[in-house]
């Protein structure tokens, strides 16, 4: 019998990823030398399992956790735990516990190995409480070994060994694992994740993003297709209080698109607001009214303007819940549109620009797809997270799956079963996640609601796509998802590119260091030779209010309007006098119709 360590009770207390020390050593002779460096090259050159290897050194998984975490302190600088490092793995070797290109190497074999294991215990299935955690153990202990291994490789260099792992080899590792983790999980439930081969053929594209050089060319030329991609767009929003921001992305953002609906929750409302529909899906017991008459009138004192101020709302995750399940069922865009787009009222989205980047990756609609505003923050918890309503866009058989998996749920709700006690709950309750499903639950409060989103996509079966998705060749963001004009100094990586893989960074500390978490493989070769960290052609700018609107929060207040950003993108006679020489690409090769200037 095998005991699962719980990692929230075994594990250190996670510090600043500033604080890390790392040893200093880079000298790679130390690491030849080594009595493991013999077995360890030869299943390197091999390219053989590195189970087969690893079996008579990492003995269980209670193992391979205690070790992680110790390597985890040995990177801190702690000086008995480096003495711990090989004592407690190979009393024999000869290896040093400073060599960092060793436990380089070391790391990244154990986080393929703990995997394995895991897959051989589950053998294809894990329906019962005690596969859910190993699955989930696996995951955590897994990427902390990958994030041990970047750090230690990154900044060192064997490659003239002519066998040995060079930083770019550790960067192309976490770039092809990172991603296939996520979605480990639904292969112990239905075998969808195909074995992983570290050498495994790459992309043209997935190549260009992994090379030692910055290059000239910010990405590849998309071809533009006979039909462009049909897109729908849907908006949650308040009526009565969200009407003016309605109306202007109607006439501004959201005329490119191929159909816009407005989801609220009223009676009250029209059935159309400058040519997109309006639903009204308060006859939905979870959704409840939108707080039409709840508010009071406040005057601006710079203004001297009087406005109605709201109180918070509370049903935007039934909201979306349902509104997939509406499109989904009553829209069918499986026959109708190729992607279905999430926009939250102060969000720009740029359809053309969509349209442009998933021709550019020819991605089929017939697959499921999820792409958006990824967060990898905080990763060895939550794994990796879109913001849904920040733009984000799922294929037609991706919305297909989410509309057959809330069907399910909204059912089971409101016939009052415990969705914990069905047997089918264990199929889709998919790790890694700190939160779950319960987008019904009163006490979800809405600072969960990414989280709590990210998990009933998940137990759809639905993912968010590849982080090289959505990045150009020089590691630039397609989804900035910060304001235009303040984008030039808002939007750069971090000044220490290692800082990407531990405990998300600290929100009340630089912005740069949570937007960039986990990403140091796609931007550490261009960082300090562009000024711009947005793609050419972006497709979310955040937040972007209305001209006639007004905000509680006093960020919003400062930021362009949905008008501005709409002259700007699309008049290039326009002059932004805030954007301090910024202007995004627009593609009109992929826009979809011309639409009336507001």
């Amino acid at each position: 019998t095998v005991t699962v360590a719980d990692p929230t009770n075994t594990a250190p207390t996670w510090g600043s990823c500033r604080q890390f020390r790392w040893p200093l050593t880079c000298d790679c002779s130390c690491w030849r030398d080594s009595h493991l460096f013999r077995r360890l090259r030869a299943a390197y050159r091999r390219n053989s399992s590195s189970l087969e290897i690893l079996t008579p050194y990492f003995r269980d998984r209670e193992f391979l956790s205690s070790w992680m975490w110790i390597m985890v302190n040995a990177i801190k600088g702690s000086k008995k735990s480096q003495d711990q490092v090989l004592q407690s793995f190979l009393p024999r070797t000869s290896l040093r516990s400073d060599c960092r290109p060793g436990l380089a190497l070391l790391a990244q074999l154990a986080s393929q190995a703990v995997v394995g294991f895991t897959l051989e215990e589950v053998k294809g299935r894990a329906f019962r409480s005690y596969e859910v955690s190993l699955v989930h153990h696996a995951y955590q202990v897994s990427l902390g070994f990958n994030g041990i291994a970047t750090e230690l490789g990154l900044e060192c260099d064997c490659s003239d060994s002519h066998w040995f792992l060079s930083p770019k080899d550790f960067l192309q590792f976490r770039a092809e694992w990172v991603p296939y983790l996520d979605r480990f999980s639904a292969a112990v439930h239905n075998s969808e994740l195909p074995h992983f081969e570290r050498t495994r053929q790459l992309s043209h594209r997935q190549k260009l993003l992994l090379g030692n050089q910055c290059p000239k060319e910010a990405d590849l030329e998309p071809k533009v297709p006979k039909a462009l991609p049909r897109l729908l767009c849907v908006v949650p929003a308040l009526w009565p209080r969200d009407l003016k921001d309605i109306t202007e992305m109607a006439l501004t953002s959201l005329a490119d698109c191929d159909l816009c609906i407005f989801f609220v929750s009223s009676k009250d409302a029209p059935q159309q607001i400058r040519g997109c529909q309006v639903v009204d899906l308060s006859t939905e017991a979870e959704v409840g009214l939108d707080p039409a008459d709840k508010h009071t009138v406040v005057v601006d004192n710079a203004t001297g303007r009087s406005e109605p101020r709201f109180n918070s709302n509370s049903n935007l995750l039934a909201k979306v819940s349902h509104m997939m399940l509406h499109v989904a069922e009553v829209q069918q865009p499986q026959h109708r549109f190729d992607w279905t787009c999430l926009v939250e009222t102060d969000v720009y989205f740029v359809a053309a620009n969509f349209r442009r980047l998933v021709s550019l990756l020819q991605l089929s609609p017939k697959d499921s797809h999820w792409l958006g505003h990824e967060v990898l923050a905080n990763h060895l918890y939550n794994g990796i997270q879109i913001e849904p309503n920040s733009g984000s866009c799922l294929s037609a058989f991706a919305l297909q799956q989410l509309g057959q998996f809330f069907s399910w749920f909204v059912l089971r709700h409101r016939r009052q079963l415990p969705i914990h006690e069905h047997p089918y709950y264990f199929q889709w309750e998919r790790p890694p996640l700190s939160g779950e499903c319960r987008p019904f639950d009163p006490n979800t409060g809405q600072s969960f609601y990414q989280t709590a989103l990210s998990a009933c996509f998940r137990a759809a079966g639905v993912y968010p796509t590849d982080p090289r998705n959505l990045v150009d060749l020089r590691g630039r963001l397609y989804y900035p998802n910060v304001p235009v004009e303040k984008l030039p100094d808002m939007l750069r990586p971090p000044e220490r590119p290692n800082c990407c893989w531990g405990e998300a960074p600290n929100l009340d500390g630089d912005d740069n260091d949570f937007v960039f978490a986990g990403l140091n493989y796609l931007f550490l070769r261009c960082r300090g030779k562009q000024k711009i960290w947005a793609a050419d052609y972006p497709i979310v700018f955040h937040p972007h209010l209305c001209t006639n609107c007004s905000a509680m929060i006093g960020f919003k207040k400062t930021t362009l309007r949905q008008k501005a950003v709409y002259q700007l993108l699309t008049n290039p006679h326009y002059t932004c006098k805030t954007c301090k020489g910024y202007r995004p690409g627009y593609d009109r090769r992929f826009a979809k119709r011309k639409s009336a200037r507001p």
